[in-house]
């Protein structure tokens, strides 16, 4: 039967070469990517199901900044909404942001998105893990740090969307009632505005992985997250204008009518719900994952403590021995201590007894003729 043999498994394959010079970043990203992407599919479903209204509280969001954008300028939302382009800039803006801030955690819940991190931090570091009780765990785990990072997050994007209302609303001044300010002010306050916005997405970027890693306070989750947003500025920056280009380009092609419409929405729809998010939280891990190495975990005077709570816990709960048997006999640890200092002692003595015998017996020949003497 050798001709149904193509191949012989009882042969030994080739292994691993523990000389082979690691792969550039770029490639193993997606060998890990297509490696590990039916998990992948299963995490974007971990993530989904807690995370259902969080698009639709983004877009709430959205449209309560537009809403006071049009009551600012004397306007209805209908007025603004008017005509077919600005109905199409609209939409387009509100399900940008509202991919966009669950995607990079803004409105997303944030326990589920620690276990999510973990995982994805795992397949980063090509680590095993164990779906859903690794999340689960996860998920536990950073319950109360989560929650604030969820509060803190939805917060400040609702307060800047809002900025960016009024503060549109006034340089605007469709109604006449706001005084003409300056043009250098103006561009001040879009610059701040802008700069808050961008560096709330980068410490989103940098907020989870080191939540899931490391044993850390509120305080110092987002110290270390805007020092780090800083530091690597212009990748970041890079790396946030990429997903906005991604995010974006499924509505840019749902722009056609009928069938071609009707085909990228479905689409668009399809991804979202089985790798979407998975696809921008693996990537956005696996980008910030070498800086975190090399800021925090190589870094000794980093403002964190690499020892999880359950690791230290761990270590508390381990029994310790309080003794031993021998010869039949439960010794305790007491015990044999105290006989131990006992003998050494004793041991002492002896040594001390036998010095003091040597010296008597071994006496320079001075000392003999003194005595003779």
């Amino acid at each position: 039967m050798k001709l149904f043999k193509f191949v012989d498994y009882s042969k030994p394959g080739k292994g691993i070469d523990p000389n082979e010079k690691p792969k550039p970043a770029f490639i193993r990203y997606w060998i890990i990517l297509w490696r590990k992407r039916f998990k992948l599919i299963a995490t974007n479903w971990m993530f989904l199901l807690p995370n259902i209204l969080s698009p639709f509280i983004a877009m709430a969001s959205f449209y309560v900044a537009f809403s006071l954008y049009a009551s600012m300028s004397g306007v209805t939302v209908s007025d603004l909404l008017a005509t077919e382009n600005a109905m199409t800039v609209f939409r387009w803006a509100m399900m940008l942001v509202a991919v966009l801030c669950t995607v990079i955690p803004i409105f997303s819940f944030g326990p589920s998105f620690a276990g999510c991190a973990f995982l994805y931090r795992s397949y980063t570091r090509e680590e095993p893990v164990f779906l859903w009780s690794d999340f689960t765990s996860k998920m536990k785990t950073n319950m109360k740090l989560g929650l604030k990072v969820t509060f803190t997050n939805a917060i400040a994007a609702f307060v800047l969307m809002v900025d960016v209302a009024a503060y549109r609303a006034i340089i605007d001044n469709r109604s006449g009632a706001f005084p003409q300010i300056p043009f250098i002010i103006a561009f001040i306050f879009v610059a701040v505005i802008l700069f808050a916005i961008v560096m709330l997405f980068m410490v989103s970027m940098y907020v989870y992985p080191m939540m899931v890693t490391f044993n850390i306070t509120y305080k110092q989750l987002y110290k270390n997250a805007m020092i780090l947003s800083i530091a690597r500025w212009l990748p970041n920056l890079g790396m946030l204008l990429l997903e906005v280009v991604l995010a974006f380009l499924p509505m840019y092609l749902m722009q056609g009518e009928g069938k071609q419409q009707l085909f990228w929405f479905s689409l668009t729809v399809f991804l979202y719900l089985f790798i979407t998010p998975a696809f921008f939280g693996f990537t956005n891990t696996f980008y910030v994952w070498p800086t975190i190495k090399k800021y925090m975990i190589d870094n000794p005077n980093a403002d964190k403590s690499e020892k999880k709570p359950e690791e230290e816990k761990k270590e508390e709960e381990t029994p310790k021995e309080t003794g031993r048997f021998e010869n039949g006999r439960w010794i305790e640890n007491d015990e044999e201590n105290a006989a131990d200092t006992s003998s050494n002692e004793e041991n002492a003595a002896e040594t001390k007894h036998a010095a003091e015998e040597t010296e008597e017996r071994y006496i320079t020949k001075e000392e003999k003729g003194t005595e003779k003497d």
